[in-house]
């Protein structure tokens, strides 16, 4: 009898083993697809990584380079039919190959230092569906000459082009109330700004 229960015991913490390998293993094989399904290639020159947002659409959250080759960037209004709407904070920050910046219709909201230490680029062209543009966004952007903001948004944030020494043109849109503490500190190229739609 001791020997009949001794191996049904041991039959039962074999069967437990084997259930929990199984177990493990299929949530192995799940981190992969979810990490598989949150990446977006560019063309060959990088990889977009993504999540869900607030609002059910996708937040871009960061870029790995295939390359180190300068390149012009382009935000995806899409991935697989659903909109693009926000970028992540620090998304592609001191990402150091991008040469200019295009941001689509889709998107309303760039995170803090979202571009920070991008100090390659020299082009930024920004949708009017942008309201929002978080602090430190294209600070320390040591190449960028010019930008016109969108006709939507109401406040530059604090720090926004701090440290971009050679932008030397900025037009503001009509809807804008506030400019935030250093803003355009040490942008000592700033010759010409267009307050004529303000």
């Amino acid at each position: 009898m001791k020997k009949i229960l001794a191996i049904l015991i041991a039959l039962l913490m074999i069967a437990t083993l084997v259930a929990c390998g199984e177990e493990t293993d299929d949530e192995n094989s799940l981190e992969t697809i979810k990490s598989d399904e949150n990446v977006f290639s560019n063309n060959n020159v990088g990889t977009f990584t993504y999540a869900v947002s607030a609002d059910g659409h996708y937040e871009i959250t960061g870029y790995e380079l295939n390359t180190a080759v300068e390149h012009e960037l382009v935000i995806p209004e899409s991935i697989d039919d659903v909109l693009v709407t926000s970028i992540a904070d620090d998304a592609f920050k001191s990402v150091t190959s991008i040469t200019s910046l295009t941001v689509p219709s889709s998107v309303n909201h760039i995170g803090e230092f979202a571009f920070y230490d991008c100090d390659k680029l020299t082009k930024v062209t920004l949708a009017d569906s942008v309201v929002e543009i978080g602090v430190g966004a294209f600070s320390n952007c040591d190449a960028l000459t010019g930008i016109t903001l969108p006709k939507n948004l109401e406040v530059v944030e604090d720090q926004l082009f701090w440290d971009c020494p050679v932008l030397s043109e900025v037009v503001f849109p009509e809807a804008l109330k506030v400019i935030g503490e250093g803003a355009f500190y040490n942008c000592d190229a700033l010759t010409n700004i267009d307050l004529s739609k303000a």
